[in-house]
């Protein structure tokens, strides 16, 4: 039972992290609100991308234009 609760802990804190990140809070306050030193261990861990191909290609364009 533990081990399922803490792996559902983890899921839910993963999920967080990952929304803070895709909502563009900047990346020191979701690195202090995770407890982590560095940065590059709160994107190493929770920085994915969830978009689909074509919302990513829609994003590039957007940003060169």
């Amino acid at each position: 039972m533990k081990k399922i609760f803490g792996g559902i802990i983890f899921k839910v804190r993963k999920t967080y992290i990952s929304a803070l990140i895709d909502s563009g809070l900047n990346i020191n306050e979701i690195r202090r609100l995770a407890g982590h030193e560095d940065e590059r261990t709160t994107y190493k861990n929770y920085c994915f991308n969830r978009m689909t191909n074509k919302e990513t290609e829609n994003l590039l364009e957007k940003a060169l234009n």
